[in-house]
């Protein structure tokens, strides 16, 4: 029996640096929200899963964040004014390059290249702990070591009752991985993991066992989404430690 595809880390940092190169879109999150052609889609993901998320992650004015695989900065346009202090990380300078740009007015809004699953190891630019981690769709793009090294390092990083945010795309059914298949909706050679909700349940207590359920459920109402065999699935978890 052939093994399952895998995930290849230059592969997805090549993939992100053609899309930080690429043409601007119309909206800039799609550079990493895709749907190139549905900008009025993008922005409508990106302000249901804010709303949606922001009051559960009970941020205040002295809060620090760090937003681990933070592309263009889409997470940090919904924390101005709201925390003392930002921290972005992604390891595609192309798209770091941009949010670096949008927030260059903004001292407390600092950015850092790094893998997300080297972020525990990491000699970060503001020092941890922090009373938030942002996961927006980060964990799709690792292998089983990878996910497990980002998740268990993310949780390291939080003061005692700080909330970690994981969102991810999930397969409905069964899950599959795409390495390197082209997408003619995308012009690029893509590469996913798409697990299941349990197997992140089942990760989330083996990586972060520190860590308490607060929130799950859907990221995206059904008429949202447009995919068969995916959807998004999003926890909310509290540092007990």
């Amino acid at each position: 029996m052939a093994s399952a595809p895998e995930i290849e880390r230059a592969a997805t940092l090549a993939f992100f640096e053609g899309r930080g190169r690429s043409a601007e879109p119309e909206c800039v999150y799609s550079r990493t929200m895709y749907q190139d052609d549905r900008p009025d889609l993008v922005r409508a993901r990106d302000a249901h899963e804010k709303a949606t998320i922001l009051p559960r992650l009970e941020v205040g004015p002295e809060s620090r964040v760090v937003d681990v695989g933070c592309g263009v900065g889409r997470w940090a346009d919904a924390l101005v004014g709201r925390v003392s202090a930002y921290l972005g990380v992604d390891f595609s300078p192309s798209l770091l390059a941009i949010a670096e740009k949008r927030f260059a007015s903004r001292p407390e809004f600092v950015f850092q290249q790094g893998a997300a699953e080297d972020v525990g190891a990491m000699n970060l630019r503001l020092d941890p702990p922090f009373d938030v981690v942002i996961l927006s769709g980060v964990l799709a793009y690792l292998t089983e070591d990878g996910a497990a090294h980002c998740l268990s390092g993310s949780a390291g990083l939080l003061t005692r009752g700080g909330r970690l945010y994981l969102r991810e795309p999930v397969a409905r059914e069964r899950p599959f991985t795409l390495s390197r298949r082209y997408s003619e909706e995308l012009g690029a050679e893509y590469s996913a993991k798409y697990r299941t909700v349990e197997q992140y349940r089942l990760m989330l207590e083996s990586h972060a066992p520190g860590l308490s359920l607060r929130h799950e459920g859907e990221a995206l109402p059904p008429a949202l989404q447009n995919r068969r065999e995916t959807s998004q699935h999003f926890f909310v978890l509290v540092q007990n430690g």
